[in-house]
């Protein structure tokens, strides 16, 4: 009986000590790559790190961004970034190819009444529809990105 008391007066000393010392430590900095497209939708995320937010939930996030599409979702693919700031056609064009990704929030601030997009041109370019544009050589930010597909769809749709 002597050691069983023994042995439980030791087992509720080792319990006070790691409960002790567990509420004592800090929780460890969970690190976490953020990559996005260079998106407005990434202010937040850039807002977020700056005021500490991160810091205050044990993330210790690192933000990088990329000017293409692809290298933000192949560094997803490739396990070098653990969330992906990209666009609906990178996604499901990464989807339909069998890579199996969740998407965990999505939303635009982009409206038809408040579209950031828009076409630089020449001034010796005339332009009055997208008719105008075929023949020309269109800079986009990637193949599949939001600008190539709006492009793309505007190019068909308008008559020769």
């Amino acid at each position: 009986m002597r050691s069983f008391v023994a042995w439980l007066g030791c087992a509720f000393l080792l319990a006070r000590l790691t409960i002790g010392t567990a509420a004592a430590d800090p929780p460890a900095m969970v690190p976490v790559n953020i990559v996005n497209g260079l998106a407005g939708e990434a202010v937040e995320v850039y807002v977020a790190k700056n005021e500490g937010i991160f810091a205050k939930h044990h993330i210790d996030a690192t933000l990088t961004s990329s000017g293409s599409p692809q290298v933000v979702m192949t560094g997803l693919f490739a396990g070098q970034t653990q969330i992906a700031m990209s666009n609906p056609v990178q996604l499901l064009t990464a989807v339909n190819g069998g890579l199996d990704f969740v998407v965990v929030a999505g939303g635009t601030r982009v409206t038809a009444a408040k579209d950031p997009a828009g076409l630089d041109l020449r001034a010796d370019v005339p332009y009055n529809s997208p008719a105008d544009l075929k023949g020309l050589s269109i800079g986009v930010p990637g193949f599949n990105s939001a600008a190539f597909m709006a492009f793309k769809r505007a190019l068909a749709s308008s008559p020769d």
